[in-house]
Order: structure tokens, then C-alpha cells, then sequence
């Protein structure tokens, strides 16, 4: 009687040791999942912000980049003056080619979306074509947007985003 009573005490502690060490196992990986989230969100911040604050800092190199073509393209910028996005440097940025943009951007290995919209949240429309470039991140990737209000041609507010992601 008395060595059963110590198997069946023996089952039970196993029993126990054994769910601790598989919760544990369960919770390390959880937790490496998490940190590898935050690390590829990090590096995508890092080519987000960046890609922005030039767009929103500068006129661009050359400075009339909107008439050029990419080839001849150093890098993108928006300004007219400071704080004020020109609408023609705008439309000129979706209508070049994707590949051509994200290149210029640095965003090569990434994809990218942009888009500005005025203060109720429309999407802005310039002779005719919205002002939108790029591809929407599909549901599920890791995609990071940043944003910036500048005003345009100095007449109305708008929110330029930018994001970046992969899948």
C-alpha cells in the first residue's frame, strides 16, 4: 500500500513539474514573438520618419524635380517655403513611377503608402487625381505611418502620411 501511495505522489509532482516547465516554455515563447514585433517595428520607424522628414523639409534636389525625370531625381521634397507644400510637387510625386519613388526614398526591401488629406479627412484632390501613392499595407503585416500638417500652396491645412511596411 504504502508504494503506491508514493507513485501515485510521484505522478502528480511530475504532472505539476511538467506544466510549470511547459508554461514557461509557452511564456519565453510569447515573449520572443513580442521583441521580435518590436524590433521589426523599430527598423521600420527608423525608415519611415526619415523618408517623411525629408519629404517635409526640403524642396527637393534639384529643386524643380517635379519637371524631371526620375533618372535626373536626387531626392523629393515638398516645400515652397517653410511649412508650405507645393501642390504641383505633390501631384508630380503620384504620378512617378512606384519603384522610382521608393528607391529615392530609401525604402528599397520595403513597400510604402502615401497619402494627404485636408481637415475633414478627405483625401486631397488636385487637377483631378487624389493624392495617394504607393500600395495599402494588407491586414496582418507590420507597417508603421507617419504623419505631418503642413499647409498647401498656403490656403488649407492638410495631413501628409507616409508609411512603410512589409510582409
Amino acid at each position: 500500500m504504502k508504494g503506491q501511495i508514493i507513485s501515485m505522489d510521484l505522478m502528480v509532482a511530475s504532472l505539476i513539474v511538467i506544466t510549470i516547465i511547459s508554461g514557461l516554455g509557452v511564456l519565453l515563447y510569447q515573449y520572443t514573438i513580442y521583441e521580435t514585433q518590436q524590433s521589426e517595428l523599430t527598423a521600420l520607424s527608423l525608415r519611415s520618419e526619415p523618408a517623411l522628414n525629408v519629404l517635409m523639409s526640403s524642396s527637393g534636389n534639384p529643386s524643380d524635380w517635379e519637371t524631371r525625370s526620375c533618372d535626373e531625381i536626387k531626392s523629393f521634397g515638398f516645400l515652397s517655403e517653410p511649412a508650405v507644400v507645393n501642390s504641383s510637387k505633390l501631384e508630380a510625386f503620384i504620378l512617378l513611377d512606384y519603384n522610382c519613388v521608393k528607391n529615392r526614398l530609401g525604402l528599397s526591401g520595403y513597400d510604402f503608402y502615401f497619402e494627404a488629406r485636408d481637415a475633414g479627412r478627405n483625401l486631397l484632390n488636385i487637377n483631378g487625381f487624389d493624392i495617394t501613392a504607393g500600395y495599402k499595407p494588407p491586414a496582418g503585416s507590420n507597417a508603421i505611418f507617419s504623419e505631418r500638417k503642413a499647409w498647401v500652396d498656403s490656403s488649407y491645412l492638410a495631413k501628409i502620411t507616409l508609411g512603410v511596411w512589409y510582409e
